[in-house]
């Protein structure tokens, strides 16, 4: 009797260590940031949501191997006639190259360190130290 309690309470742990929930693997967000990103949300260092319109989310961060990332702004224009329109505002729609480097889930570039937390696969949340920049949303 005393062989049959063990060996269901080993077969318990077993099932019970198998359906364990799964720990996600740690981020590697030096790879993780790779790719062009386009601003989803924007938010005050006070966590006051910013108006974005189409324009606004047409904006990308384009994150390279090298270090270098891309920022193309885009911003709501009009036109002679007062009909709005997208327009990339700086570089003649070039955007601006940024130096950047990541360790663990920091993130640091001339705009300033922040802290990189991964939504999920197809979001990132950049939160700047600067109170100016407050946190970025980014999606794939």
């Amino acid at each position: 009797m005393r062989s049959i309690f063990t060996v269901f309470s080993l077969l318990s742990l077993m099932l019970l260590s198998y359906c364990k929930e799964k720990e996600e693997p740690k981020t590697d967000f030096s790879q993780f940031v790779i790719g062009e990103w386009s601003l989803s949300e924007s938010y005050t260092a006070t966590r006051q949501e910013e108006i974005l319109d189409e324009c606004n989310r047409q904006t990308t961060y384009t994150f390279g191997t090298s270090g270098i990332m891309n920022i193309n702004p885009r911003a709501t224009a009009y036109d002679s006639n007062n009909n709005p329109y997208c327009l990339a505002v700086l570089n003649d729609g070039l955007g601006v190259d940024l130096e950047y480097s990541v360790a663990d889930d920091r993130f640091d570039s001339e705009l300033g360190p922040a802290n990189l937390e991964k939504v999920n696969e197809q979001t990132l949340r950049m939160m700047f130290d600067n109170e100016d920049l407050g946190v970025l949303v980014l999606v794939r």
